[in-house]
């Protein structure tokens, strides 16, 4: 097998088995840059394959941008159909003096991570512009109808509980979400 080479494109794309090998690297939070020369090495060094064309960088990229939009469009269904009413969690982080805020929501069906994103500070004002740039996002991809407040309003209304680590970003949260609620609900 020393030297046998591979097909990787066909019919003007990618095979579904270089598709997939992506797709379980960028899963495994291999950086997007690093998947072709991984691959590369790989089947190389163990296999003694040699492979011709690979997906660059782009390719990697646009990857994670669609298993974004597919994970968030399960999000939107799972928070929608919920037969229970769902959780809110925030999570706020700092690195190297950057504040990070992230929001998982849980359903009857499992927890879901809806959004990441950099706060420009760790306080309830930020969360709530990311909680609120996070829904508004979800609402885009669940289809609104005309009216883009009555989706964010029918996500808001299955949300029954939030946990958060900080105590004191909790209240001022809490009571900016129920304030979002409350001129969100007549548009239902």
């Amino acid at each position: 097998m020393k030297n046998k080479e591979i097909s990787t494109y066909e019919n003007g794309k990618y095979n579904d088995t270089v598709r997939d090998v992506y797709a379980v690297l960028l899963s495994a939070n291999v950086g997007v840059k690093n998947v072709e020369y991984i691959v590369r090495t790989i089947l190389n060094k163990l296999a003694g394959v040699k492979v011709g064309r690979l997906p660059k960088k782009t390719f990697s990229e646009v990857m994670i941008i669609k298993a974004k939009a597919l994970s968030q469009i399960q999000s939107v269904d799972a928070i929608l159909t919920s037969n229970d009413l769902c959780t809110i969690h925030t999570d706020g982080t700092k690195r190297k003096g950057r504040e990070y805020g992230g929001l998982q929501i849980g359903t009857s069906t499992g927890q879901f991570s809806v959004g990441i994103s950099e706060l420009v500070q760790g306080n309830a004002d930020s969360f709530f512009t990311m909680i609120k740039a996070i829904c508004d996002n979800l609402r885009d991809l669940a289809g609104a109808d005309n009216n883009e407040f009555k989706k964010s309003a029918e996500i808001l209304l299955k949300v029954n509980n939030m946990m958060t680590d900080r105590h004191v970003v909790n209240n001022c949260l809490k009571n900016m979400l129920e304030k979002w609620l409350a001129d969100c609900l007549p548009q239902i």
